[in-house]
């Protein structure tokens, strides 16, 4: 999934109390995108680091007082894009941060792999609603427009 986030980056007139923060997690993606209107997050995954959502995830969210995330996105079902999305949904409840939203990628069933799966059963069993989205599709709020480029639906 490929998704245009556009807050002014490249007008300058990104919003002030808006902030994008690249974690550090190896080899790997996490992005947390915070505006007046709430916080997203964009994977959040290693191959090289164990524990992403305890150590790196969980820490960060807590130092900005982020109790909540309006919006949790995975781009593509590879483990290093989300396996700190799993820890978060399986342990989100102690951890007091709940997500309210995710939005997976409109993929083909034979991309579908275990870590995916077990991504959607976190997901149900912590009551959060998943939207699949394919290119076209736009995620709004007053402060942030998302357009997702990529993929086309069921495309492999």
């Amino acid at each position: 999934m490929i998704l245009v986030l556009i807050v002014g980056l490249l007008t300058g007139n990104f919003d002030r109390g808006s902030r994008v923060t690249f974690l550090d997690v190896g080899q790997g993606d996490g992005i947390v995108v915070e505006t007046g209107q709430g916080a997203y997050l964009f994977d959040c995954g290693s191959t090289s680091r164990r524990k992403i959502g305890e150590y790196v995830l969980k820490p960060y969210l807590k130092s900005r007082g982020i109790q909540s995330l309006r919006g949790v996105f995975v781009s593509h079902p590879d483990e290093d894009h989300m396996n700190g999305i799993l820890e978060l949904l399986e342990n989100g409840g102690e951890w007091g941060i709940t997500v309210e939203q995710m939005f997976l990628p409109a993929i083909t069933e034979a991309e579908r792999r275990e870590a995916f799966e077990k991504l959607l059963v976190a997901a149900e069993y912590a009551g959060v609603p998943v939207s699949y989205i394919k290119c076209g599709d736009e995620i709004r709020d007053s402060r942030l427009r998302l357009r997702c480029l990529h993929p086309e639906e069921n495309t492999t």
